[in-house]
């Protein structure tokens, strides 16, 4: 799917306006009224979803005569969520809407089993992201067209005898699907950078601030305005940057206590004078338990020498963290469980700023953070920690 000419002026006009979305610095919270109509005799509720600070607000709203009304307070625009008569789980159900709620009136339009096609007015943050989707909405539908190239040929993979072809195929869709969303990604950084002073750049950077690093996302957010940097996505954006300062190489790190799978209090402190490799890792991760025979082999071959080991569990129960520690036969260093529930929040796993497992934070002597490998740090793998150990041993 090509882009048209006309998306072409979309995307210009895009980058070239500048955002009428300016007002003096406000922290406060202030009310917003959502008016709506739904077409559809089916539709008797709506479910308003929506944040406010930490906490997610759900506004059950009867529908009357095909006529709702809610009040709310918020500090700034926030992403919302509206759900009618659901018949799906999941963003793709007809009667499922999202939109950026702003502190003021609002009105909506809905038509049942058609809420993809709402009509809002009142909210500038959402013509924003309207406009941006005219020129992201055509690319994103090619990523799904690419993705189902994917799915049908991984379909034939037990029966495709030529496995060269076959790989060389799945390397050429990933390629395409690495070109396409590098497009979205230039096509929404660039709209950050030109528009400082849009809610809709905090909220995209929000979103990029989880998939690429923090250095990467701090050149963007220092451009943005100042009223800009206290809403609610640009402080989630800043905390997520000092939690990266706060456990990056050669910052100390972040202590805790907790207790080890024998049910013993556990600190890091215990391993004062000696080098700690910390195993970020889940049963259900298919790559950290093929990890497994690696670590075995850096710890009998380090351990003597000073290294201790610690595995850090994202489970989902502590029963099948037990279980695993057993089946692979680690035991021979010590764990401890977060679980899957606890890994936002103020957890172990944010305060050493992992985003994805397995993940490896090798600390030195003094308690300094020495390295970061695989998933705290992609730019290191476990080849890098090798090298590390050998150098220090």
């Amino acid at each position: 799917m090509k882009i048209t000419l006309s998306k072409y002026l979309i995307l210009i006009l895009l980058f070239s306006c500048s955002c009428q979305n300016s007002k003096s610095i406000q922290q406060d919270d202030e009310e917003f009224t959502l008016t709506g109509e739904v077409i559809g005799s089916n539709t008797k509720q709506i479910i308003l979803t929506y944040r406010k600070n930490a906490n997610f607000i759900n506004d059950t709203i009867f529908v009357h005569n095909g006529k709702f009304r809610t009040k709310g307070i918020i500090s700034s625009p926030i992403m919302a969520y509206l759900k009618g008569n659901i018949k799906k789980k999941g963003t793709s159900d007809p009667n499922y809407y999202s939109f950026f709620l702003e502190p003021k009136k609002i009105n909506i339009s809905l038509v049942e089993d058609k809420f993809k096609q709402a009509k809002v007015i009142g909210s500038v943050t959402q013509n924003e992201y309207e406009r941006l989707k005219l020129v992201v909405d055509p690319l994103k539908e090619e990523v799904k067209l690419i993705n189902k190239d994917a799915k049908a040929l991984r379909a034939t993979k037990k029966s495709n005898t030529d496995k060269n072809f076959y790989n060389e195929k799945l390397k050429e869709i990933s390629q395409k699907y690495s070109i396409k969303n590098n497009e979205i990604k230039a096509i929404q950084l660039k709209y950050v950078k030109k528009h400082p002073n849009s809610y809709l750049s905090a909220y995209l950077l929000d979103i990029y601030s989880s998939k690429i690093s923090i250095n990467e996302i701090k050149p963007y957010y220092s451009n943005l305005s100042p009223e800009i940097k206290t809403s609610f996505y640009a402080k989630r954006i800043k905390s997520k940057i000092e939690l990266a300062e706060n456990s990056e190489i050669g910052k100390p790190t972040p202590l805790f206590i907790t207790n080890d799978i024998e049910g013993e209090e556990f600190s890091l402190e215990m391993y004062k004078g000696k080098y700690v490799l910390l195993d970020f890792w889940a049963d259900w991760c298919v790559p950290c338990i093929k990890r497994f025979p690696d670590l075995k082999s850096i710890y009998e071959k380090y351990n003597s020498k000073g290294l201790e080991i610690v595995g850090l569990s994202l489970d989902k129960n502590i029963e099948s963290w037990e279980k695993s520690v057993e089946k692979n036969n680690i035991n021979a260093w010590n764990h401890i469980y977060i679980g899957r529930q606890n890994v936002k929040g103020d957890s172990i796993f944010k305060s050493f700023n992992v985003r994805t497992i397995p993940a490896l934070i090798l600390i030195n002597k003094e308690g300094i953070i020495e390295g970061r490998f695989l998933g705290a740090d992609n730019k290191y793998k476990f080849s890098d920690l090798e090298e590390k150990l050998n150098e220090i041993f």
